[in-house]
């Protein structure tokens, strides 16, 4: 995150620099987003979608981040998780 707010500071005041920069519509979803945090039953509503996804390769941490961030966070929704890409591999 710091890199995040050093190269929007960069930017604001024309300093050159090799790296990338945010808008300030990024910044303000990075801050909402890092506000954000869904219940097993929201993430329990996605899951379905978030490992069909997964399954066909699809960045789903980038597409869906706040699932991503529950399942990292709650041993039973990744339980849910994994038996769902365990189907979806046998499908396969």
């Amino acid at each position: 995150m710091m890199t995040v707010f050093s190269n929007f500071f960069r930017r604001l005041f024309h300093k050159s620099s090799p790296v990338e920069w945010v808008s300030l519509a990024e910044l303000s979803f990075l801050a909402d987003v890092s506000d954000a945090i869904l219940t097993c039953d929201q993430v329990f509503e996605l899951i379905d979608q978030y490992a069909e996804r997964a399954a066909r390769g699809e960045d789903v941490a980038h597409l869906m981040p706040l699932v991503a961030a529950h399942l990292d966070m709650c041993p039973d929704c990744r339980e849910h998780y994994e038996a769902l890409e365990r189907v979806l591999e046998s499908q396969a």
